[in-house]
Parts: structure tokens; sequence; C-alpha cells
């Protein structure tokens, strides 16, 4: 019984393993546990380059107006029969999915944007000024392009 004692007391000793030793208090100290890779997350992605006539017609079609409000000249445009309806303006080879200021509707039958007064503003086809910033905190119902929350709109 002695010889068992001892040899638990023992494995307790060693079972502390590294930083187990007390501090200046008596009291017992812990070593943080080891870690396999980085501590840190991967840097972001940086955004693959482009080629000249992507850049042009990008920046021909996009415009900074002021600090995170964008404007997007480019076709109105969408599908009756994609997750019920959805609409989009293409500007620049690229798609951006509208979410619309209230008041403002489309109908989808027949592709046609209104305003409050329910006056048509755009008809599939025609080109619009959309102005607005990326909605980077929505998830995308329809998944044809980025987000875009409109503020103002007007026949191109």
């Amino acid at each position: 019984m002695t010889a068992l004692l001892a040899a638990l007391l023992a494995l307790s000793a060693c079972g502390g393993g590294q930083g187990a030793a007390p501090d200046e208090t008596g009291a017992p100290t812990t070593a943080p546990l080891p870690t396999t890779g980085s501590a840190t997350p991967p840097a972001s992605p940086t955004p693959a380059s482009t080629d000249a006539s992507t850049e042009a017609s990008t920046e021909a079609s996009t415009e900074k107006e002021s600090a995170g409000e964008i404007v997007l000249t480019g076709t109105f445009s969408g599908d009756p029969d994609l997750e019920g309806g959805c609409a989009w303006v293409e500007s620049g080879g690229e798609r951006y999915e509208l979410i619309l200021p209230d008041g403002y509707e489309v109908d989808i039958s027949r592709m046609a944007l209104t305003g409050p007064d329910g006056a048509v503003i755009a008809e599939g086809g025609d080109e619009v000024r959309f102005s607005g910033s990326e909605a980077t905190d929505m998830a995308s119902f329809c998944q044809v392009g980025r987000l875009f929350r409109v503020t103002e709109i007007a026949p191109a």
C-alpha cells in the first residue's frame, strides 16, 4: 500500500507537465496549450487582376459618388422563373441584385420597375441609373450577383 501511494504521489508530481511549477505565491501556474498552425487567421485574398478592357468597362458604368455610395448605370433585367421572380441591373459585365427602396416595385410578369406613384420608371432592357451601396450585410435570395441597396433610381 505504501508503495502504491508513493507511486501515485510521484506520478501526480510529474503529471503537472510544463509550467506546473508554483509561482512566487505558491499557486500552480499553467502553460498555454500547444497549437498547430498559425494563431493568426490567414489574410484576405487579394482581388484577382483584371485586364484593361474589363477595368475600362467597369469604370464607365460604375461611378463613386461619395464615401460608400456608388452609381451603377446598366441594363435593367430579370427572370420571372428564378426563385419566383428576380430583378437585377447588369453593369460593367456584372449583375447586381436590386434591393429597392420602400414604394418601388418590380412587376416581374411584365418586367417593369415602378415608382411609389405607380408610374413605370423602366422596363426590361432599359438603361437605368441606380444610386446606392453594396449590401454586404445580407444574404442573396436570387443569387445572381452582388446585392445592391438602391437609394435613388433614374432613367439613364
